[in-house]
């Protein structure tokens, strides 16, 4: 009697050993998962979670935070350099530029020197409070010889005598030589009053007002004492200026400042302008020429206000969010500005832009932009389809922390990893600014706290205990046509001493989580877990832990059932 062959039914086993960080989209691949937290790419390719924290210290009313040599942040209206408390400054968030020792602080405008520890101001002004006089000078500010002033050359003049003729539209200074009237080239008047001085450098370019139309204007102080100063303008004629004048060196109204090359950069979209300062001096704005130290200021034609501004491969950027102006150039007499329609820097997330590695990152209306002088490609894909917005980002090695806020107002904390190309979310952390120094990188949470990411480097600080982490896999097995179903599930994982560690799964989109394994640990273990779940059309794992954990790999057993 022969009895008839029965078709046995096939298995498949497939198993994932690398785990390739976040795909927060409908099809999710095996070694991804749909949604995470607290987990990282530091071991990859075995899953393990982020590095603890430190918390650094508590700010009451913080306003930004910043590094240059040491850790530095505004809060409760004040200035702080490495924990010392340096100067008053206004309300309100703040922006940071370093520019050689000097840490800058907008929109205050105020300069703090690192080196010397001075504090200094950008801008500067004098008012008159007593007479003032005007007189033609020498570069130094002393006296020239005997000068006549009039329409007509003197009669029987010396050599080395004086004549400033009035004869013309513009005065002119001549000096008696050979036997002639001999222009001099460059002329000088000396300004005196109480204290007009005081605020001022020898170098800086002033505005002054309420001295009449020969001196009124923008001028270079070629010299200075607190009682005077000497300017570059054509010859004015000796004067008394009894009240009403002012002296001033004023600095631009900027959206978002940088530095390169030893010069600061600002843009204003009010005026739809760009500026620079003069090389070396973050001071003076105004001295507006084609030389190697001249400062410089240009229009842009564009629509929409500025996103955002950063240096980036030699050249400065300013963003908008639909293009970019990048400034080439040495000098004054050689900058240009390209135009290029490109995604650009996201309204209100100017803070995301970061260097990492040698390619600038930055959050875009839509997605997170990778540039390198080119066109912006996107790297966001594994962050799904949903919009986010505010961002604000810091590097600390080849990782590029972002955080921002979804459609739902709620905040998350995502790490790129540049070298692996793989997303990570951390939590639900709010940074509202991140600071890089020496290797850790710090961030100001929305609670005032400033956090380091790495705690074992934070000497001093307090160190985050055990903290919850879990990954949440896609639908198994949607990818398959016919029925099926998983008849074995196994997952290879240690767990640290004191730590716990659960498996739990959800059939057919039921929105219910089941238990399925559950360990802790006494002592430090690896360990294979067999799992055999409910058959099932589809099926969600989620692994969780308390405490440190590492999962090596995932494999499951599947077969193919009946169509009953």
């Amino acid at each position: 009697m022969k009895l008839p062959d029965l078709n046995s039914i096939s298995r498949n086993a497939d198993y994932s050993i690398e785990f390739k960080g976040l795909n927060h989209n409908m099809y999710v691949g095996e070694n991804q998962f749909y949604w995470m937290e607290n987990l990282c790419a530091t071991n990859y390719p075995v899953m393990t979670p982020r590095a603890a924290r430190a918390a650094v210290r508590t700010i009451s009313g913080a306003q930004g935070i910043y590094a240059r040599g040491k850790l530095c942040w505004c809060a409760g209206n004040k200035f702080y350099y490495g924990g010392s408390e340096i100067c008053a400054v206004s309300a309100g968030e703040k922006q940071f530029v370093g520019m050689g020792a000097y840490v800058i602080i907008f929109p205050d405008g105020i300069m703090y020197n690192t080196v010397s520890g001075a504090v200094s101001p950008m801008a500067a002004s004098w008012t008159q409070s007593a007479a003032a006089t005007i007189k033609i000078c020498r570069y130094d500010g002393s006296d020239y010889g005997k000068v006549t002033e009039g329409a007509t050359a003197p009669s029987n003049p010396a050599a080395g005598d004086y004549w400033l003729d009035t004869s013309g539209a513009n005065n002119a200074l001549r000096v008696y030589s050979n036997g002639v009237w001999q222009a001099v080239t460059t002329s000088y008047a000396r300004i005196s009053s109480t204290g007009i001085g005081a605020p001022f450098k020898t170098g800086d370019s002033v505005a002054i007002s309420g001295a009449g139309s020969e001196i009124d204007g923008t001028h270079e102080i070629a010299d200075k004492a607190d009682g005077y100063i000497v300017i570059t303008a054509n010859p004015a004629k000796s004067a008394t200026i009894a009240s009403g004048m002012t002296v001033k060196r004023g600095v631009p109204q900027m959206d978002f400042v940088c530095e390169l090359n030893n010069r600061l950069w600002g843009c204003s979209s009010a005026k739809h302008e760009i500026y620079c300062c003069k090389l070396g001096d973050p001071g003076n704005w105004n001295k507006l020429g084609t030389g190697a130290g001249d400062a410089w200021a240009a229009t842009v034609g564009s629509d929409g206000d500025f996103t955002g501004a950063c240096s980036f491969g030699g050249s400065v950027f300013f963003w908008k969010e639909d293009c970019v102006h990048k400034v080439m150039g040495t000098k004054p007499g050689n900058f240009q500005i390209v135009d290029s329609p490109i995604r650009g820097v996201q309204k209100g997330s100017e803070k995301s832009l970061c260097v990492v590695n040698e390619s600038l990152m930055y959050k875009s209306r839509d997605c997170v932009c990778v540039y390198d002088n080119g066109t912006p490609i996107s790297v966001s894909d594994g962050l799904g389809t949903g919009s986010y917005y505010n961002a604000s980002a810091g590097v600390c090695g080849d990782r590029y922390y972002i955080s921002m806020q979804d459609e739902d107002g709620a905040w998350h904390m995502f790490v790129f990893n540049e070298a692996k190309g793989m997303w990570h979310r951390e939590d639900a952390t709010h940074a509202k600014a991140f600071a890089a120094l020496n290797g850790q990188l710090y961030f100001l949470t929305d609670g005032d706290k400033i956090m380091a990411v790495r705690g074992r480097d934070e000497i001093g600080a307090t160190i985050e205990q055990a903290f919850d982490w879990y990954a949440e896999t896609g639908d198994m097995m949607v990818e398959m046509a016919d029925n099926k179903y998983v008849c074995r599930i196994k997952i290879r994982a240690s767990v640290d001493t004191g730590a716990t560690l659960k498996i739990e799964a959800q059939y057919d989109s039921s929105g219910q989580w089941k238990t399925i394994y559950s360990r802790g640990a006494s002592t430090k273990a690896s360990f294979t877990v067999p799992l055999v779940p409910m058959r099932c059309d589809h099926v969600r794992l989620r692994i969780s832990g308390h405490g440190r954990s590492a999962v090596y790999a995932i494999g499951k057993e599947t077969s193919r059932g009946s169509e009953l």
